[in-house]
């Protein structure tokens, strides 16, 4: 599939994650063209203006947190990795603010795996 962002907390009268959330986000039916069966995504994960020191971590929606990061940040520094993520319940992802602060979290998919 053709890269796309499937999330931005950022836009559309979002807000940040708050420290210790934890945020769905969904894959299938995002807009991106993910397959309905898809079982895991590429995705680029990128975290911005942290008020905070922290981590995230993308996981399966409907999954216990890991006690595993995804990204590790900074305060005030924006950071990106790329992750193969499992689908979770109803194709989505769920991330969790591993932080004291808050932090914008951006999703962009750039493939599925069936």
């Amino acid at each position: 599939i053709a890269p796309c962002r499937m999330a931005d907390t950022r836009s559309g009268g979002g807000f940040p994650l708050a420290a210790g959330e934890v945020r769905e986000f969904p894959v299938v039916g995002s807009g991106c063209n993910v397959p309905a069966a898809a079982q895991a995504a590429a995705l680029n994960v990128t975290v911005t203006q942290p008020s905070a020191q922290g981590f995230v971590t993308v996981f399966p929606s409907g999954a216990e947190v890991p006690g595993s990061q995804t990204a590790a940040f900074s305060s005030g520094r924006t950071r990106a990795t790329a992750a193969t993520i499992l689908i979770g319940n109803g194709g989505a992802v769920s991330v969790y603010n591993g932080s004291a602060g808050t932090v914008h979290v951006i999703l962009d998919v750039s493939g599925a795996f069936q």
